[in-house]
């Protein structure tokens, strides 16, 4: 009973040190959907929809928009997340994501997820007029293509799911280029 005894200490110990190294960890695939050099941060979107914003220390570069990545991180109490591993995996040419949208920029909508502030191009009718559609805080579900760097999708591949009335952005995003990538600056 003795060993039983030290055992238990020794197991309880080991769980004790154990959790605080996994607490807020995180494994997960996803797609990179947009790159900000400045934060050296990837956005990836997963199969489900789920936007998040991740942290590289290092290879940004060679993970480019389209890369399938394997993730390992640490949840950060922005609700972003320190990558401790990226792995690439693969490509892909499409993309689920799950969004607000913040503005509206004739064809492009300025969409905020996971932390971050990235575009979506439209095509189609709808994706040409300003008046048409979707609105600041609408909430929308879509399958986009991986095109030219971006995210781009048809009008008709766009859902709108619910509407918040409040949007809180975080991060730092001032403009978006003719070509649909946002440009930070401090």
């Amino acid at each position: 009973t003795d060993l039983m005894k030290r055992f238990a200490l020794l197991f309880v110990a080991l769980v004790a040190v154990a959790l605080p190294a996994t607490a807020g960890a995180a494994t997960f695939h996803g797609v990179v959907i947009a790159k900000d050099s400045a934060r050296k941060a990837l956005v990836t979107a997963s199969k489900n929809g789920t936007v998040r914003t991740v942290r590289v220390r290092a290879g940004l570069n060679r993970l480019g928009v389209g890369r399938l990545v394997a993730v390992r991180a640490a949840k950060l109490p922005d609700g972003t997340f320190s990558a401790s591993l990226v792995k690439r995996l693969g490509k892909s040419r499409h993309a689920h994501v799950r969004g607000t949208v913040v503005r509206r920029l004739g064809a492009r909508l300025v969409l905020s997820a996971g932390g971050s502030v990235f575009a979506l191009r439209v095509r189609g009718k709808a994706g040409a007029s300003e008046s048409g559609g979707l609105h600041p805080g609408d909430k929308i579900d879509c399958d986009a293509k991986l095109h030219n760097g971006g995210l781009e999708a048809r009008d008709g591949d766009i859902d709108s799911v619910g509407h918040e009335d409040t949007l809180v952005l975080e991060g730092i995003y001032l403009s978006t280029a003719d070509d649909g990538r946002s440009s930070s600056q401090s």
